[in-house]
């Protein structure tokens, strides 16, 4: 891990006034010592606190039990502890076709997030926001119910977003964000 300094000077102020130092320090992970350049509060108990990570790979998480993408994105993409999960539709992996009916397509959604989740090494618990599209509105009662066979309390932050059409003309697609 490589930790950077923020764009700050010796004698600069910190946000609630307090005089910042630049201190250079190395850190060992995995028996390599490591430089980083880092700001710290003066007299700060966790010199760590105002240090920012900027050497996290970027990994591609992809699984078979979801539908392969149909574009160019990835099914999922883990930087650091976060994974980024593209979004999906109703379509079923196994055939690639869209399953029929919003109730079978919401469950389908959810069930292939699901699948990215675990591909990611994480589960639906570990989903921290999740974006919802709908081509009816009218249909947000059923997500939030059929949503609730798949996650627990407590709950992931949430958009439900109308819009005129999806992909493949699906009625419903949710995209979300996983912290590990």
């Amino acid at each position: 891990t490589v930790l950077e300094a923020f764009d700050l000077r010796p004698g600069d102020l910190d946000a609630d006034r307090t005089p910042v130092r630049v201190q250079k320090v190395t850190i060992s992970e995995e028996k390599q010592a490591l430089p980083f350049v880092m700001h710290t509060r003066q007299n700060s108990p966790n010199p760590f606190k105002y240090a920012r990570n900027t050497m996290t790979t970027k990994q591609i998480i992809s699984t078979p039990h979801a539908p392969q993408a149909i574009g160019t994105y990835s099914q999922a993409v883990k930087v650091g502890a976060t994974v980024y999960l593209s979004g999906q539709i109703g379509l079923d992996p196994a055939s690639m076709q869209m399953v029929e009916g919003i109730e079978n397509q919401i469950h389908r959604v959810f069930q292939n997030l699901k699948a990215v989740t675990e591909a990611a090494g994480g589960s639906m618990a570990d989903v921290v926001k999740l974006n919802v599209f709908l081509t009816d509105l009218a249909n947000f009662a059923k997500v939030n119910e059929i949503m609730a066979q798949y996650f627990t309390q407590p709950y992931p932050a949430r958009a439900a977003v109308g819009v005129k059409e999806l992909p493949r003309g699906a009625l419903v697609e949710a995209d979300g964000v996983m912290e590990l």
